[in-house]
């Protein structure tokens, strides 16, 4: 017997466990130092909320000398930006959501540029057991580490012992 899908069936189907992402953005400068905070919160955080993504930490702007000029459209002229509030946002969301996040911020007239990375899972590494030899029976022995220099052990015992081992690369460098 067959059941039919409905819509919130698939929606449900589609859905993905939220990510972890992070936005590096550069504000115009033209943000006055005290609104910037708030620009960031309507601006980034807003959009965020409004896709359903949780904002997890962020650096708060602060205005930077941008390496290159900027161009940007505002208001059907260009504008070219030599410096900005560089800051980034991290946050989880939905994989679906990003691209309608991405869109939203390029709208911005405020956000002169920005860059919208998932932030991989970093694996946990596992201490491994060092395992003995199964066909050791005996306590392990250890293993005695070698020098750089075993030379360098070698320590004359006096000047005059010292002064012949001088002279003696000096003959050797000159023959």
């Amino acid at each position: 017997m067959a059941t039919l899908m409905t819509e919130e069936k698939i929606e449900d189907l589609n859905e993905k466990p939220p990510k972890t992402y992070e936005i590096g953005y550069w504000l115009a400068p033209f943000v006055a130092e005290d609104a910037k905070e708030a620009t960031v919160a309507k601006e980034i955080v807003a959009p965020i909320e409004a896709i359903g993504g949780t904002v997890t930490g962020q650096i708060t702007p602060a205005l930077r000398k941008l390496a290159y000029p900027i161009r940007k459209m505002i208001d059907n002229k260009y504008t070219n930006f030599r410096e900005g509030y560089f800051g980034s946002i991290r946050f989880k969301a939905v994989p679906q959501s990003a691209d309608t996040l991405n869109q939203t911020l390029a709208k911005s007239d405020l956000i002169v540029r920005f860059l919208l990375i998932e932030i991989p899972k970093v694996a946990k590494i596992k201490p491994q057991a060092v395992v003995a030899d199964s066909g050791a029976t005996g306590p392990v022995a250890k293993v005695p580490t070698p020098t750089a220099h075993p030379e360098a052990d070698k320590v004359p015992a006096d000047e005059a012992a010292i002064d012949r081992e001088i002279d003696d690369l000096l003959v050797e460098a000159t023959s």
